[in-house]
């Protein structure tokens, strides 16, 4: 198998907002909510609409959920599994004399002279190929009102794509309907599971395009969309110009609100992610990224000292990122996909702990490395990622006189926070947590007098979780008192903050029932 080849799922896949089957004068999607639960093998969504119908009269809307599937690999190991299911489903259509062969030719052999072969079928059918589609209202699911799927050959999109040979192009459209009363709204939650695209030249990449707007489209801006990704799970990507607004919900809920949106036909926004190591690099890399509502950190003091970590790789992954285009679909087997080139930051603004990082080549004679100034920097104590990885190598470690009492760390919190999450100590290893100095109580205290309480903090490798109220503003974490290590300085792996949103409708929906955050 060829080095293009070695990360690739076979299939390109999109889906987006469910639309009206026609116009509907007087109905409109006042609000709108966008999940991305999972991407991996599977992209799967969660979406909730608010349908309003501003008339006098009963409105019917026939509700078409959007799906399709490119596929442009018909080798044996590098096509999709999918393409196999459909011999099952439909053998008179997509079974060939030779399965262990490029079917491509045989299939367009099996059209012959059609255009396209059109099939209706049912969830159970659709759950064979490993797509998934429910919709409900309240805790009332809806059944499906007609599915059909519809296949049909055309060329590669993209001029750089040519002579790669024709794409084989399946579109799945699932039709439910919705009753809503004169002057009345309905909320529908609909739940979408389709293969995700893998591909990556070097490593893997996962991308999950998604539309928000068909031909037919909601009458009337949508008032409200929420888009809404784990900081590790993807970046979010948005067309060029478009204007949004960003919050952080519980520990690492990303949300970005674009308000009064009129989307066109085919107008997109996708999630990427990717995965591995550096370039040359055996180390696996891991993730690192910051809050978005924690800023202006500092400390009364702080160990300013620089540390290589050996055989370890990180990656900041982008909260946002933007796009003049956003494919409908990728293409070529194994190749990077074609939106990394043209993605822009959401913001010039440098992330003030990824300037202290740097990675060392991984040719060199001692291996690769993470060379950090200041590691023990208060900004580190925010950094957020898994708990046994970057996030427990670095801390905030006070450089004062003396064990530390009195020395503080301070911040600003630009939401409202239920909760917030410690590991005292330097967590590297269980000698530097003995070695170091600990906290055994601190004081948070809002700088506006709003807020001061005494936390007793344990002395032990764990997660310390405390249930507070807390309003935006600057707070200063002040040490008390310290269990004693083998050295005075005192140290805090790390804080965290679990946020609330301010935005009515939001916290009505999210999060999901029977899905902690």
């Amino acid at each position: 198998m060829s080095l293009q080849a070695q990360h690739y799922s076979g299939v390109s896949s999109i889906t987006g907002l469910p639309f009206p089957e026609k116009d509907l004068p007087g109905v409109r999607l006042d609000h709108a909510l966008v999940q991305i639960r999972q991407l991996d093998t599977l992209a799967e969504y969660r979406m909730i609409m608010d349908l309003k119908n501003t008339t006098g009269d009963y409105r019917a809307i026939q509700m078409i959920t959007p799906m399709r599937f490119y596929f442009n690999e018909f080798r044996p190991e590098l096509r999709a599994t999918i393409l196999d299911r459909l011999t099952t489903l439909f053998p008179a259509d997509f079974q060939v004399a030779n399965p262990y062969s490029d079917t491509r030719q045989a299939l367009k052999e099996n059209f012959g002279r059609r255009l396209f072969i059109r099939k209706f079928v049912n969830t159970l059918d659709l759950a064979k190929l490993g797509i998934g589609c429910q919709a409900e209202i309240g805790d009332s699911p809806l059944s499906a009102k007609r599915i059909f799927i519809e296949f049909r050959w055309s060329e590669p999109e993209r001029p750089e794509w040519e002579g790669t040979g024709q794409v084989l192009c399946m579109e799945v459209r699932v039709q439910h309907e919705v009753l809503i009363k004169p002057n009345d709204q309905r909320t529908v939650e609909v739940r979408v599971k389709l293969p995700s695209l893998i591909t990556g030249s070097e490593f893997q990449q996962r991308y999950a395009p998604f539309e928000l707007a068909q031909q037919n489209r909601w009458n009337d801006p949508i008032g409200q969309l929420f888009l809404v990704n784990r900081m590790h799970d993807a970046t979010l990507v948005l067309p060029e110009g478009l204007s949004y607004r960003q919050f952080q919900e519980g520990m690492d809920w990303q949300v970005t609100m674009i308000e009064n949106l009129s989307p066109q036909a085919e107008d997109r926004i996708a999630f990427f992610q990717h995965h591995g190591a550096a370039r040359n690099c055996e180390v696996s890399t891991q993730e690192i990224s910051f809050p978005l509502a924690v800023r202006n950190i500092s400390a009364s003091t702080w160990l300013d000292r620089d540390k290589q970590f050996s055989g370890l790789q990180v990656i900041s992954r982008p909260g946002l990122q933007f796009a003049r285009e956003i494919p409908e679909y990728e293409h070529l087997s194994g190749y990077d996909l074609t939106l990394l080139s043209g993605l822009k930051p959401a913001s010039a603004i440098s992330n003030p702990a990824m300037q202290r990082i740097q990675s060392l080549d991984c040719n060199r004679p001692e291996g690769p490395a993470l060379d950090i100034k200041g590691y023990c920097h208060p900004v580190f104590a925010f950094d957020l990622g898994p708990e046994k990885g970057f996030q427990m190598q670095t801390a905030w470690c006070e450089d004062a006189n003396g064990a530390g009492k009195g020395e503080f760390i301070r911040f600003e919190l630009t939401q409202p926070a239920r909760a917030m999450h410690m590991h005292n100590g330097y967590q590297f290893n269980e000698e530097k947590y003995k070695a170091n100095s600990r906290v055994r109580t601190m004081t948070l205290t809002a700088e506006d007098g709003s807020f001061s309480q005494i936390l007793p903090v344990t002395d032990l490798r764990i997660l310390n979780l405390y249930d507070l109220e807390l309003k935006p503003g600057y707070y200063k974490l002040s040490i008390n008192s310290t269990y004693e290590g083998t050295a005075p300085t005192t140290c805090i792996s790390s804080l965290a903050f679990d946020f609330v949103s301010t935005e009515k409708w939001f916290q009505q929906h999210f999060p999901p029932r029977n899905n902690p955050r």
